[in-house]
């Protein structure tokens, strides 16, 4: 205290981790702050058990997850478990939880501080940032329907408490428009990222990370609508900007790699794509492990490049080893399971054996219809590769029923003139003609 914050953290010098473990003393907001007598008890349980490695940079290791525990366990020991700052602890917790990829845990911990707050009737807006904390964990479980509710009840309290042109109410309305995205409802999604987009702007200014975060955003709706190059402008506006605050070796930085290559690999830039994907995967292998979900959807996306180039063996040793990853952290029926089995599948047309293809098809269509529902468009994406899978087959009127039914859910969910309903619609047309 008397020698003020700066000259204590560069006296002992233990780098980031140590800056942003005593950075928890000086939160503006009492509410967020962690008293400096739990600091000086976690740093002495972490230096004892880890010594000065506890505190290397937190996104390089795993200290993070050590210090959130033991700063949980803390509070909740010292101060019970209906204490704002055991609320705190455990929210920067359920934080760390699912950047490391272990959403039931968090899933756990966030409902548990949510009943805890309404049953000692909180403040709105604490309710209300417990609400779409636990959004974002339903979401990363693939329960839409629960993280939508989560975020809308807490878009309501934020909205007519905070005012609608809010930091915190674009950060909402972001977070939702990214659960309706996943639901298929690009429309809805586009007119909240616009929104979240423009206050951001206004109150951060143009280069801020969270600008890029919205600016990624909006381009995957733009990327499912078959628009390919606003989709790119807007992730190169946006990998600009988080390379400059963030640096290279960052999640973010990865993760806006990856969805740029996809657009890259639909505009049939495909070593522009590799090469983008190659350097996400080193990346995030580096920063969270081989074991999460992000690095399965990058080597999903790898396998993709391959299969265009005709490298089945390797694209389905890539595919497997996703599934294998996904099936481990997310479960069997969680939506991005059926993404890389339908792939799975994808490989087996591609090698001629039709039957083992139908038998992956149908295990992903089954997945995505009790995941998302029976008129996602997803659904209709295995529903035409279905059909093609029974035309070669010589099965044209399963493969007609497959392609009709396919056409009419991507009509209705992306109109008449995206690509994807364009060569839905030249398909069935063929397939009727040859009856």
């Amino acid at each position: 205290r008397t020698q003020g914050y700066v000259p204590f953290t560069s006296t002992l010098g233990r780098g980031d981790g140590l800056e942003r473990l005593v950075s928890n003393c000086l939160k503006p907001q009492p509410q967020d702050r962690l008293p400096i007598s739990i600091v000086s008890l976690t740093m002495q349980r972490l230096m004892r058990d880890k010594g000065a490695d506890a505190f290397k940079p937190m996104d390089e290791d795993r200290s993070v997850v050590e210090y959130a525990r033991a700063g949980h366990s803390l509070c909740l020991s010292l101060m019970g478990q209906d204490d704002p700052q055991t609320w705190a602890a455990t929210e920067r917790l359920v934080r760390v939880l699912r950047t490391h990829g272990e959403y039931a845990e968090a899933e756990m911990l966030c409902s548990k501080v949510l009943e805890r707050k309404i049953a000692t009737e909180a403040e709105p807006s604490s309710i209300a940032r417990t609400q779409r904390q636990l959004g974002g964990v339903l979401d990363d479980l693939g329960k839409y329907e629960g993280a939508v509710k989560c975020y809308r009840g807490a878009l309501e309290v934020q909205v007519r408490t905070l005012g609608a042109n809010h930091i915190d109410v674009a950060s909402t309305k972001d977070s939702l428009g990214v659960t309706l995205w996943r639901q298929g409802k690009l429309s809805e999604a586009l007119r909240l990222y616009d929104d979240a987009l423009q206050v951001r702007e206004s109150v951060l200014g143009l280069e801020h990370v969270l600008v890029a975060k919205t600016m990624v955003n909006r381009a995957n709706v733009f990327f499912r609508q078959g628009q390919a190059m606003r989709a790119l402008a807007d992730y190169s506006r946006a990998l600009e900007i988080e390379k400059r605050t963030l640096g290279e070796e960052h999640v973010l930085v990865a993760k806006t790699k990856n969805n740029m290559g996809e657009a890259l690999r639909v505009e049939g830039k495909y070593e522009e794509a590799l090469q983008l994907y190659q350097e996400s995967l080193k990346v995030l292998m580096k920063v969270l492990g081989k074991g999460h979900v992000l690095v399965a959807n990058t080597k999903n996306n790898i396998a993709g490049i391959y299969l265009k180039q005709d490298k089945c063996e390797e694209a389905l040793q890539c595919y497997l080893e996703a599934l294998d990853v996904k099936l481990k952290v997310l479960g069997a029926e969680h939506a991005e399971v059926a993404n890389t089995v339908e792939n799975v599948g994808v490989i087996f047309a591609h090698q001629g054996k039709q039957d083992m293809a139908l038998e992956k098809l149908k295990e992903a269509l089954s997945i995505r219809i009790n995941a998302l529902g029976p008129d996602h468009v997803d659904v209709s994406s295995t529903q035409y590769k279905m059909a093609l899978v029974y035309e070669e087959k010589g099965d044209t009127r399963s493969a007609l029923s497959c392609c009709e039914q396919a056409l009419s859910k991507a009509l209705k969910a992306l109109g008449p003139e995206h690509p994807e309903v364009q060569k839905r619609s030249l398909v069935r047309d063929r397939l009727a003609g040859s009856l």
